[in-house]
């Protein structure tokens, strides 16, 4: 997870997804994305699936929403931003996270690099044929959103000032 940028989503901000959570710790079944809601009374149990219609950011965590045998909407936490931990696995593991539209722009030219790299945690290699470590050489990491999770990539950039 994208600790800064989850933190820098406001409050509220919604994706519609759908997929199922197999959660691998109890958690609350609740009315609202917060943390102090009570509860309806009901918890997910380690193991169990939940499916979900949409995922929302609130209250320092991510959560899943679904709608209850009464037609509400309910709401699970999925996963603690504060202390980077995900409460089981997703089946689609995209998460509430906007978009910055502010930030560093530039252009530039130069040579190009390849890469690869593999796993929901985002490892992998990156090669380039711009020295990382020449003097004045500096490097940004970017995490790229993409539509297609399973396309998303990591770009390490070279640039010197």
């Amino acid at each position: 997870m994208d600790t800064t940028a989850a933190q820098n989503t406001p409050d509220g901000y919604t994706i519609s997804e759908s997929g199922k959570f197999t959660f691998n710790t109890k958690c609350k079944i609740r009315h609202t994305p917060v943390m102090s809601d009570t509860g309806i009374g009901d918890d997910v149990t380690s193991g169990q699936e939940v499916g979900y219609t949409g995922k929302e950011k609130n209250d320092n965590h991510f959560w899943i929403t679904y709608t209850g045998a009464d037609s509400s909407t309910l709401y699970v936490p999925y996963a603690n931003i504060t202390n980077n931990t995900y409460f089981g696995t997703d089946s689609n593991s995209d998460d509430p996270i906007q978009v910055s539209t502010g930030g560093d722009t530039g252009s530039g030219s130069g040579d190009t690099g390849s890469g690869s790299g593999s796993g929901d945690t985002g490892s992998g290699s990156t090669t380039a044929s711009t020295d990382p470590d020449a003097p004045g050489a500096k490097f940004r990491l970017l995490n790229l959103p993409l539509p297609n999770q399973a396309a998303q990539q990591c770009f390490t950039v070279f640039y010197s000032f």
